[in-house]
């Protein structure tokens, strides 16, 4: 096996191999790469259409979309409840948290109230910086981690968190509201047919959020139109290719890999969040947390698990000088070097980050789609 000195070495190989100008004499495009070398890296970026119904066989996606989006609103899932089983009772009004209240569908389906570095849920805060919900079907079809430390297995799954967690309630108010609310059992019987309630909510988040997506300029550009970035942009693009080596862990079309890692970054405030290592149970991955996508990266601060770091040029700061001091030091990945970037570098991965905004998400999938003045049939 190679020790972590070595890798890190080859690392920085593999880095001047990339950089163009290194053991090349091909002509450079965009100011940073080769031809070969673009044409690579937008086959790496590239990513296909969305499928608009990536639920199992049989199922309404377009029901299953309108039940999830009008869940998604509802305050009524945080409320507190009484009794088990068929004698579970939610008590109405007392919920004041729904799913929009921490992913704002206005504001890039994060946490947009203030100070919000961590969410506020129903009863207290939470730890952890709420992640956009945007392009969770690219995300889907690349990895089964979800969450910061990688613990729910699809977008669906992390309904149970939010309700649990965020909500401070029951996962019962769901099968409850799905069989006591008229447009809601309507909705239901017609996108599953006869189906457990709580599994066939978490498809209908599926169905929603999967929908949620869009193109940025940088989509444009891997597809080959060269007009679609600036000039500071691609240059960018080459740093994070390159010498910023950026692209060992955020790769692919996500721009992520999602793998677990402890870059260093600092603990907020005395807590010690062991992230992935307490999820997984793996010593390795005390301190850890989920690599994610770069995609909207510019509207979605702050960053890091618990909103350590206020801007992107804050964040490429923490990669120029290696990261920082951590509560477990002893898994602080060892290619968490300082990067010889120059202001000039650093302000044009800056530009390149800024290009992987997708235009916002259409109106109508931020919004509940009942219309105002429907009375009690229409939640």
């Amino acid at each position: 096996m190679l020790g972590w000195r070595y890798r890190v070495m080859w690392r920085w190989v593999c880095a001047l191999v990339v950089v163009a100008g290194c053991w090349s004499d091909d002509p450079l495009v965009d100011g940073e790469l080769t031809a070969a070398q673009l044409a690579h890296f937008r086959e790496q970026f590239h990513h296909t259409a969305f499928d608009p119904c990536a639920l199992p066989p049989g199922v309404d996606c377009n029901k299953a979309a309108q039940l999830g989006q009008e869940l998604f609103f509802d305050v009524r899932l945080s409320d507190s409840g009484t009794g088990s089983g068929s004698d579970y009772r939610p008590s109405a009004g007392t919920g004041k948290t729904s799913c929009a209240t921490c992913h704002d569908p206005n504001g890039y389906f994060i946490d947009t109230r203030m100070p919000n570095s961590v969410s506020q849920g129903q009863t207290k805060w939470t730890r952890r910086n709420a992640m956009t919900l945007l392009d969770l079907q690219l995300k889907a079809s690349l990895t089964n981690r979800f969450t910061w430390d990688g613990s729910y297995h699809t977008a669906g799954d992390v309904l149970t968190l939010a309700i649990t967690k965020a909500m401070s309630a029951k996962t019962a108010n769901v099968a409850y509201y799905l069989q006591h609310e008229p447009q809601y059992a309507t909705l239901f019987w017609d996108a599953f047919g006869m189906a457990d309630p709580y599994e066939g909510a978490k498809l209908a988040f599926d169905a929603y959020l999967y929908r949620l997506a869009g193109e940025s300029p940088f989509d444009a550009y891997v597809d080959g139109d060269d007009t679609a970035l600036s000039a500071d942009a691609k240059r960018g693009f080459g740093v994070f290719v390159g010498r910023g080596t950026c692209v060992e862990c955020h790769s692919g079309p996500a721009l992520g890999d999602f793998v677990p890692r402890n870059t260093g970054v600092a603990q907020a405030g005395s807590a010690s969040d062991a992230g992935a290592g307490s999820a997984d149970g793996d010593p390795a991955d005390l301190g850890a947390f989920v690599t994610p996508s770069l995609r909207n990266i510019a509207m979605t601060g702050p960053y890091m698990h618990a909103g350590q770091l206020a801007s992107l040029s804050a964040v490429i700061d923490f990669y120029r000088r290696g990261g920082d001091a951590t509560s477990f030091p002893g898994t602080k990945d060892p290619r968490m070097v300082a990067l010889e970037l120059t202001d000039d570098d650093a302000r044009d991965l800056e530009a390149f980050l800024v290009s992987l905004t997708d235009a916002p998400v259409d109106a109508s999938l931020r919004q509940k789609l009942c219309p105002a003045g429907s009375g009690s049939q229409c939640p």
